[in-house]
């Protein structure tokens, strides 16, 4: 009996010392792949920070091209444009504005002319004469 609890005790310890070890390597190999993560991810952060570095350079290439057309700079850029199309505006609405002062002008001053005679009413009432 002895013996069956020698082979007993021994089976629960190897078990045991397995089942500690299964542990211990599961968390070895978390922490394996988070080192082999991180490694990789710096390994790579040179070609990472090129690629940000043109993709910055494109931006401020495109930046400086709506800077140029949205800023004055002496008629070559759309805000200049704005203001000639503005400038322009405010002349035509001016001069029609003065025309229909002077319209009203005249209507106030000058008598009215005579309605028109619309020749084919003068037709329709005509009788046709065989």
């Amino acid at each position: 009996m002895d013996a069956w609890l020698t082979v007993a005790a021994w089976v629960t310890g190897i078990g045991g010392a397995a089942l500690l070890l299964t542990g211990v390597v599961r968390k070895l190999w978390q922490f394996n792949k988070a080192v082999v993560s991180t490694v990789e991810l710096i390994s790579g952060l040179p070609a990472r920070l090129d690629r940000i570095d043109a993709t910055l350079t494109a931006q401020d290439t495109k930046l400086a091209e709506i800077h140029h057309e949205t800023h004055e700079n002496n008629g070559s850029s759309i805000k200049d444009s704005v203001h000639r199309v503005e400038n322009s505006l405010d002349r035509v609405e001016r001069g029609v504005k003065g025309l229909y002062d002077r319209t009203s002008e005249l209507e106030r001053t000058q008598p009215r002319p005579p309605k028109p005679i619309n020749p084919r009413a003068g037709r329709a009432t005509r009788k046709k004469e065989s």
